[in-house]
């Protein structure tokens, strides 16, 4: 499947680190559930950087705002439509699928955005997949990898219609 590729340069790596940092003010520690070698302040800085690729890819601004118990599954809001924002880490994943835990599919829409990155590298990729709506995920499979259930989502399904997203969120 073809992706769209946004780059992210140093300025804006800092501004997703800054945004990691504010939602996980707790110590760092190693989430062996899933992650056995990310903490949770990188899975947080690959769903920021994630949030800012698709932003910019869809020239909004992005919700750095730290709420007690995270987004509750929004990322972003328009025009009366909710969009979360799957980030999957490219170098442990080279054709990440949509997941998400049940509990949390309540956005309208989910976007699956891919992201390599690496802390030795001055830029960063986001690669937005597609995008699938809520009856979609939720009416299709589910898999378990070993850390309870979720909703899945294969990238070759995903919806690539951009301008329907934007112009469903369009401010």
């Amino acid at each position: 499947m073809t992706s769209i590729a946004i780059h992210l340069y140093p300025h804006e790596i800092q501004f997703a680190s800054m945004i990691a940092r504010q939602r996980n003010d707790k110590p760092a520690r190693v989430n062996k559930r899933f992650t056995p070698d990310a903490d949770d302040e990188y899975i947080d800085l690959l769903g920021a950087l994630a949030e800012i690729g698709f932003a910019k890819y869809m020239r909004m601004g992005i919700d750095i705002q730290k709420r007690a118990g995270g987004d509750n599954g929004i990322d972003f809001e328009g025009n009366g439509f909710t969009v979360q924002i799957k980030a999957r880490d490219e170098k442990r994943y080279s054709h990440p699928d949509l997941l998400c835990r049940i509990d949390y599919a309540k956005a309208d829409y989910f976007v699956l955005a891919g992201v390599v990155y690496s802390s030795d590298l001055p830029a960063c990729t986001v690669n937005l997949y597609g995008w699938t709506t809520n009856e979609q995920l939720v009416g299709g499979d589910r898999i378990n990898l070993g850390y309870g259930e979720r909703y899945i989502a294969r990238q070759e399904d995903l919806n690539t219609d951009w301008d329907f997203i934007r112009w469903l969120i369009s401010f």
